[in-house]
């Protein structure tokens, strides 16, 4: 169980989670002018998460995010991120993860070129890699089983707003927040495991909220959904607190799980884009 609950937060810190719209109806990138972007080359977000049962809460992992320029590709200027997480010493030595993220997308409009992830979680270690065909929104899949040695690629039918993890945070940053609608659903898509995915977020209003060690801020407040499993029972569960300023990063992210709950906050920034101006003490 523990093993899961450290996974799943840390791909929540990185996407909004899935639900059962036709991918057909997700909204496809708008190109965003650089003054304009949530983000620029340089930034670092940096989180740790916790599991919280019986009233008592405990620090599994921890997971960071690196924002850095990369070549030009098709003459259009793009960027790369790292997002890395691993489980602190303690829980090493019950479940060990190592895990590694990269994706390199447009920096106009978001849009994924590559994804990678290098994963070992006790001892179960995959390497993934995955291409956008720019033209056709195709995507070579590739996964490497380096236990059983085993291989596997596939070929994805992906459309304009199907895109990885990592680009998934960013272009969703990269929103008109001031058009969103309290209520309403707004679908997106994207590919893990050789699968794509439809999803959806819903805002629910703005909230003050305080996060430990970090201070009093003014916040946007999203209900994600997440896929029916051996942790989430498939309902509005998951709650993300974003900055409600021009950077749009996330703050805090707590969900109940069957068994107690999971949740992953802000401890640390570096180089934001624009004032933290949501920060009110």
């Amino acid at each position: 169980m523990m093993h899961r609950i450290f996974i799943l937060v840390f791909l929540l810190i990185f996407r909004i989670c899935a639900s059962a719209q036709s991918i057909s109806d997700c909204t496809p990138a708008a190109s965003v002018p650089p003054s304009s972007r949530a983000f620029n080359s340089g930034e670092k977000l940096s989180y740790v998460i916790q599991y919280r049962c019986l009233g008592i809460r405990s620090d599994v992992g921890n997971a960071r995010m690196e924002l850095s320029p990369a070549p030009y590709y098709e003459g259009r200027p793009t960027f790369q991120s790292v997002a890395s997480g691993e489980t602190v010493k303690f829980f090493d030595s019950f479940f060990k993860v190592r895990d590694v993220y990269k994706s390199r997308f447009f920096s106009d409009n978001g849009r994924p070129i590559w994804f990678h992830r290098d994963i070992d979680e006790g001892g179960y270690k995959v390497t993934n890699d995955m291409h956008w065909n720019t033209a056709t929104d195709e995507i070579d899949a590739k996964a490497r089983y380096i236990s059983s040695g085993r291989s596997k690629d596939t070929l994805l039918a992906g459309r304009p707003c199907t895109y990885d993890l990592i680009s998934l945070f960013y272009a969703a940053r990269n929103m008109d927040y001031s058009a969103v609608v309290p209520g309403k659903n707004y679908p997106l898509s994207f590919v893990i495991d050789e699968e794509i995915y439809d999803i959806y977020f819903r805002f629910e209003g703005r909230e003050v909220k305080k996060i430990p060690k970090m201070g009093t801020f003014n916040t946007m407040k999203f209900a994600l959904m997440v896929i029916e499993g051996e942790v989430f029972n498939g309902d509005y569960e998951i709650f993300l607190w974003i900055s409600d300023d021009r950077n749009k990063i996330p703050l805090w992210i707590e969900s109940p799980i069957r068994v107690g709950t999971v949740m992953g906050r802000l401890i640390a920034y570096e180089n934001l884009k624009h004032p933290l101006s949501s920060k009110i003490k």
